[in-house]
């Protein structure tokens, strides 16, 4: 009896958007280790890269991050997750993938990690918008920006990192460049999502 009352409470976190891994590990009696937490990080990175609908593709970094690598008092934070994005970023050929990472990094408890990935991301050259982008759509805003966008969301890391793409004059795209110098006019404060 214990043991169906416990799978399920388990039912009822994972439906109010607890992870499922530590859902069923604690069913089971306890927090779920590390290698089936390792387990579940290299399936979501699959997924992302590989799954046939871009759906599936967009909720896997999605998933990680609001499970395993937000900064908040009741997440776990999982070392690496930060970097599994990252290469899930460089591997992506998928437009909208590669935009939701950059949206992310804002939330990561890995600040140093996000800091010096969004700083990269902020430096690329100016891309021509995607074909499919239309006035309002993700697409039609550069990475470059949202990058320099979310490094205010990483506190003294993302501030120092943007005070220093100002002074390097290191931000090519137009419109991360305008947003920066707007950024730098307002003490660099976070954007509103």
């Amino acid at each position: 009896m214990r043991s169906i009352t416990r799978f399920a409470t388990a039912t009822i976190i994972i439906l109010a958007g607890r992870t499922p891994t530590a859902a069923v590990a604690w069913a089971q009696g306890g927090p779920a280790s590390d290698e089936t937490v390792t387990r579940e990080l290299d399936r979501l990175e699959r997924s992302a890269l590989t799954a046939p609908r871009l759906d599936e593709r967009l909720y896997a970094p999605g998933f990680m991050t609001m499970h395993y690598g937000r900064k908040c008092d009741d997440c776990l934070s999982v070392p690496g997750v930060v970097a599994r994005l990252v290469r899930i970023y460089h591997q992506s050929t998928e437009p909208r993938v590669r935009t939701l990472i950059v949206d992310l990094m804002g939330l990561q408890a890995e600040t140093r990690e996000a800091t010096a990935f969004l700083t990269e991301v902020a430096k690329e050259p100016a891309a021509p918008t995607p074909v499919a982008a239309r006035p309002g759509d993700d697409l039609a805003e550069p990475v470059q920006r949202l990058a320099v966008q979310r490094l205010c969301d990483l506190g003294a890391d993302g501030k120092r990192a943007l005070r220093a793409l100002r002074a390097e004059g290191s931000v090519k795209e137009p419109t991360a460049r305008a947003t920066l110098a707007k950024l730098a006019r307002t003490g660099f404060r976070p954007v509103s999502r």
